[in-house]
């Protein structure tokens, strides 16, 4: 039961700079082109789970844009700070 309690945890946590991120996006702060979000799925293309454990493609593909969505938000919070210092 703990295991599948923090693996619901892990799971729940890696949502929240997608939900985050869309919710940016969908209120026009957030303007990344395709070719940007292309470019953070192609860095996190080969993700696997760790252990390899076994796991459906949709799932993965899921994983994947949940960590291209956190990366584009992390680089748009990035983008506002070094504003701020300029």
């Amino acid at each position: 039961k703990a295991i599948r309690r923090q693996r619901q945890m892990c799971i729940r946590d890696s949502l929240y700079p997608a939900r985050v991120y869309q919710s940016l996006q969908e209120r026009g702060l957030i303007h990344d082109t395709p070719e940007e979000k292309r470019h953070a799925m192609s860095l996190f293309a080969h993700w696997r789970p760790p252990g390899h454990l076994p796991i459906s493609e949709d799932y993965r593909l899921t994983m994947v844009r949940q960590q291209a969505m956190a990366w584009l938000l992390r680089r748009y919070f990035d983008g506002l700070i070094a504003k701020e210092k300029a």
